[in-house]
């Protein structure tokens, strides 16, 4: 499925919430998801608002008032000790990860000495993996998004009075289309925008977009315009094709460490598939090739990773198209606890059902038994369920 995201009055971590929400994202689900983060007290509600006579969607999320300041090693963490699906831990990392090299650039420090303020505060972290869990569920492979507004006037933030928006909010907007409006409130928030650019794409679905819903996603303050996010859901039809690029060089003289530690950097990078593959170089020298998937406007970002963390010096870049299997997470009951299965579903209505790899290895470790018995009683009890239903509709 795929997430068309139109920001034109902002967009904000409780709006991008919002809107997932109205798109039918159902509310125990999240806060199930949610539990499992290691922060006490906090609440997560849904309700209905109106925005300038429009009807839309607020999720409120309230914690407990808190007087430190989270690292990203920290937030990484608490993402890796919650029992999350893992792409589901990955977006939320990916997020973080892109919005602390923004804010170390700003400051000029190493990423690793990056300290979060707003949006390391656990409200903005349940924001992040509530959003990645609405996308789990919904199915969601691919987001586009929208130009963002840019507001004018000045923001207050930890600098002092600044140009709106926020250095480290403008900092993520590069190399996203903006469009200047008439306000002078922060329309983009650090947040929103970290969540959008580090996983959506600009511009619109590729090919034929077909609409099964939307939704609008509500901000807490009232404008003289409609302070909401709207969020449309769809597939792509037998046109579909997703517009992608390769990058590739030739890599002599690096160590399996140092292609290992490339690879996690590629992939925490947003890149989304890496491999390497032995060849014979010049002079019959023994090398790897690297290759990499990515989406187009993050080739320059990765190109920059490989020539700076690899012996490489060029990177070749080559545009594809790539056409994936519809997706969807689906949770079944096993005698050893709840299990989540990933579906797929071929083009011609057939299934194709894998247990998520981290969460069957818990419930194995946690019950004492081999990983094999927890997976077969996932599977088994998916089809159970799947022939039960089937039946029903024949009945």
């Amino acid at each position: 499925m795929i997430l068309y995201v139109e920001p034109f009055a902002g967009a904000s971590g409780d709006m991008l919430l919002g809107g997932l929400l109205g798109l039918g994202v159902p509310l125990e689900h999240l806060r199930g998801g949610l539990s499992s983060l290691d922060l006490p007290g906090w609440r997560l509600d849904y309700e209905q608002v109106e925005r300038c006579y429009l009807s839309a969607h607020r999720a409120l999320v309230s914690v407990p008032q808190e007087h430190h300041h989270r690292h990203l090693s920290d937030i990484l963490q608490l993402l890796e000790q919650a029992e999350l699906p893992d792409r589901v831990r990955e977006r939320a990392s990916l997020v973080f990860r892109r919005l602390a090299r923004a804010e170390a650039e700003v400051h000029g420090i190493d990423i690793e000495q990056v300290h979060f303020h707003e949006v390391g505060a656990a409200d903005a972290i349940l924001d992040v993996v509530g959003f990645a869990l609405g996308l789990e569920w919904l199915g969601i492979d691919h987001i586009y998004c929208a130009s963002f507004p840019l507001g004018e006037g000045q923001v207050i933030c930890q600098h002092g009075r600044m140009p709106n928006p926020a250095p480290a909010t403008m900092r993520l907007l590069e190399g996203w289309p903006l469009r200047s409006v008439d306000s002078r409130s922060e329309l983009v928030t650090p947040t929103g925008a970290a969540i959008l650019t580090a996983l959506g794409q600009p511009g619109r679905p590729q090919g034929v977009f077909t609409l099964a819903a939307s939704a609008l996603g509500a901000g807490a303050r009232q404008f003289d315009f409609p302070n909401v996010v709207r969020l449309s859901l769809g597939g792509c039809g037998e046109a579909g094709w997703e517009s992608l690029v390769t990058l590739e060089s030739h890599l002599d003289d690096c160590s399996p460490e140092w292609l290992g530690n490339l690879l996690e950097l590629l992939l925490e990078a947003g890149a989304l598939e890496v491999s390497f593959e032995p060849v014979t170089l010049k002079k019959s020298r023994s090398g790897h090739r690297l290759w990499v998937l990515a989406r187009p406007e993050q080739s320059d970002q990765l190109a920059n990773l490989v020539l700076t963390e690899s012996t490489s010096l060029g990177v070749r870049r080559q545009p594809v198209e790539r056409r994936s299997l519809a997706r969807r997470l689906e949770e079944v009951a096993t005698p050893y606890g709840p299990l989540t299965l990933k579906l797929a579903t071929d083009p011609d209505g057939r299934i194709r059902a894998t247990p998520e790899f981290e969460q069957a290895r818990a419930l194995a470790r946690q019950h004492q038994v081999p990983l094999r018995l927890v997976f077969e009683a996932g599977l088994k009890a998916f089809w159970k369920e799947e022939y039960a239903q089937e039946k029903n509709v024949n009945n």
